[in-house]
């Protein structure tokens, strides 16, 4: 991974009051479209919820949640710089789980295979996305192609289907590929959506974030350098439904 100039975001929390009685779905519509993770410290009206960025991030989710859009359904009662939130060290069983170099050689592990992770069979080979042709080397000095699987997560997204792609683009150089794309052929990604990667230890870095800017796109995506074993978390703005923070091993 490229650490030349490291470009940290910064961990805010926002604390909510939800004013009437209203469906938890309507909540968590409001909440995901705004990139907001609830935590367990939410008690019964109170919720709190953390969220990546900088101080134009934080500005402007200020704005919206005291907006005449949701006044009628929830009042701000703090935001600003969220505690240092630690990730739960992995056990070697957890790490495994969640080791795509492992999946290579012995398939998706069940624990990840419940959350929805799969090896998409029916990619085509597209230059720099779906498989990647690597010509590899043999011990008799010939070569032979191997085609390098890819993985997919389905997502849900403001009502919304998409896929979270995982592929190898360079096997030589250990370089990987996470993208989002709209499940639906030819489905298109509404401007604002965001897709991010933290290190294994939940900070940001150079390059580690792409956004949909324009009307039109089909897939947003990162390519990043990484050294053996080394973990990436990913999030995606607007958050998808029932989603999971969790590292992933390359």
């Amino acid at each position: 991974m490229n650490r030349a100039r490291i470009v940290e975001l910064q961990k805010f929390m926002a604390v909510l009051k939800i004013n009437c009685p209203i469906p938890n779905e309507t909540i968590r519509s409001i909440t995901q479209r705004l990139g907001l993770t609830e935590t367990t410290a939410s008690q019964g009206q109170v919720k709190v919820y953390i969220f990546h960025g900088n101080i134009s991030d934080l500005f402007s989710r200020k704005e919206k949640l005291e907006s005449a859009q949701f006044k009628d359904y929830l009042t701000l009662i703090d935001i600003g710089l969220a505690p240092e939130f630690k990730l739960v060290p992995v056990s070697e069983t957890d790490k495994d789980c969640f080791s795509i170099v492992q999946w290579l050689d012995t398939g998706v592990s069940a624990v990840a295979a419940e959350i929805g992770w799969v090896l998409d069979n029916g990619a085509s080979i597209v230059e720099g996305a779906k498989f990647v042709d690597v010509k590899e080397k043999k011990d008799s000095g010939t070569t032979s192609n191997k085609i390098v699987q890819r993985y997919k997560l389905p997502l849900i997204i403001a009502g919304t289907n998409y896929e979270l792609i995982v592929s190898l683009v360079d096997e030589i150089n250990h370089e990987w590929k996470i993208a989002l794309i709209n499940a639906k052929a030819g489905g298109q990604i509404p401007p604002g959506f965001k897709l991010r990667l933290l290190d294994q230890n939940g900070k940001g870095f150079e390059n580690n974030e792409a956004e949909i800017i324009e009307v039109g796109d089909t897939e947003i995506y990162i390519k990043v350098q990484l050294e053996a074993e080394e973990g990436l978390i990913w999030e995606v703005e607007p958050m998808p439904e029932n989603y999971h923070r969790y590292v992933m091993y390359f």
